[in-house]
């Protein structure tokens, strides 16, 4: 006895398989995740005071520069899956494209502004 209807017999189709590459990357980026964000928290702590120049200072440094740049794209990607998981299952109708496509643009926008402002600590003087 087979739970697949007899058209899914008939023409051997399964799932379409793009929930997968979905959860992958969204478990691909937690585990990427779970070093990053101590390292950024550590390094917020660390500081005297959260002033301009000690974040300059902080993350002026090639190094810090590269892993503030994995961690916000990283953190805005796995966000962006998230909203967009949720958005799926939970709006219905018209009102699910528009918020998708607001979520998207948001995203980008957010992940823009990051590397403009990681690219200003760096050239920094």
């Amino acid at each position: 006895m087979s739970l697949r209807s007899p058209l899914g017999r008939a023409a051997g189709l399964g799932s379409a398989g793009h929930g997968v590459a979905h959860w992958w990357a969204q478990r691909v980026t937690a585990v990427a995740l779970i070093p990053l964000t101590p390292w950024f928290l550590l390094h917020l702590a660390w500081l005297p005071s959260l002033s301009y120049e000690d974040l300059l200072y902080c993350f002026q440094g090639l190094g810090d520069a590269t892993l503030l740049t994995a961690f916000v794209l990283t953190l805005l990607y796995h966000s962006e899956l998230g909203a967009r998981a949720v958005l799926e299952d939970y709006v219905e109708g018209g009102l699910r494209v528009a918020c998708l496509i607001l979520s998207k643009l948001a995203h980008i926008g957010l992940g823009l502004a990051g590397l403009l402002a990681i690219v200003r600590i760096v050239t920094q003087v």
